[in-house]
């Protein structure tokens, strides 16, 4: 019997190495399919499929499209394990590219679990372009926080930027087995247990200049960036004097980060890889 593919699309997007899975439920025709096709088992189901590396699709994480009264859409979140996350920084600039593009508007406001969240695309070419996204104000920051590690106290400062980040300096990004076994130690700690933490390490390259890697929540393990990650970097380095720019540098590339009036904005390289058949 040969294979029926779903007439639903299934969008890969990625933004400086980060890489997203998008259905768009702001159009009737794909509402009306996945109510028929898709919608028997939870979304968290198959997001844990669609995502997977191997079995699946692939991605960070994925991100369903809806309708808003208000603004010009609304979105639900998912890390790639299947649960919901407050926000992700590069995933709004991904799908801002996309919303941009079908809605033919090049300033755009979406509706998040955190709040509002506008995003500006500029220097569009083909399915790529540079996408800034104010993101909200930074919720909490705690410096110098101690944790005992191999009989050494060290620190790390707490930043919820949308979502909670471990910043921890180090002399370099490259001792991936030892950052790993550190993050996973953060991520133990009792204030971490119930919601879990991104830990993100932070090498400091010049004054507004820094090298960023986190171990992301959702995903438990390194991701090629994480846009979060760099604005707690940045907010880390510039202990919330933010009067400048900060260039931070990725393994997928890089962002820049600036507040203006206390908001964030993080701007940085997005793209649309491909249009996709799931089997039923």
């Amino acid at each position: 019997m040969p294979n029926t593919f779903s007439r639903l699309p299934i969008m890969k997007l990625s933004a400086t190495g980060n890489d997203f899975l998008l259905v768009d439920l702001l159009k009737p025709a794909h509402r009306e399919l996945w109510k028929k096709e898709w919608s028997k088992k939870p979304r968290a189901t198959w997001v844990r499929e669609w995502c997977h590396r191997q079995e699946g699709l692939g991605a960070d994480g994925m991100v369903f499209l809806e309708k808003d009264k208000e603004l010009d859409f609304a979105w639900d979140f998912y890390n790639s394990d299947g649960s919901h996350a407050e926000m992700c920084g590069n995933a709004a600039r991904a799908v801002s590219l996309y919303a941009g593009q079908a809605l033919k508007k090049s300033k755009l406001q979406f509706r998040s679990i955190v709040g509002p969240v506008n995003a500006k695309i500029s220097a569009l070419k083909k399915n790529a372009g540079q996408v800034e996204v104010r993101l909200p104000k930074i919720a909490e920051n705690e410096w110098n926080q101690l944790i005992e590690w191999k009989g050494a106290k060290l620190n790390y400062d707490f930043v919820r930027a949308g979502v909670p980040h471990a910043v921890v300096r180090v002399p370099n990004l490259e001792e991936r087995a030892q950052l790993r076994e550190f993050a996973l130690e953060i991520k133990r700690q009792p204030s971490f247990i119930k919601h879990g933490t991104n830990v993100t390490f932070v090498r400091l390259l010049s004054n507004h200049k820094v090298g960023s890697l986190t171990f992301e929540r959702g995903v438990e393990d390194f991701t090629l960036s994480c846009g979060t990650g760099a604005i707690a970097s940045a907010h880390s380095v510039l202990r919330g004097e933010e009067d400048q720019p900060v260039e931070v540098q990725v393994p997928g590339g890089t962002l820049r980060v600036v507040w203006k009036d206390g908001y964030p904005y993080l701007s940085g390289p997005a793209k649309i890889v491909a249009e996709m058949h799931l089997c039923r």
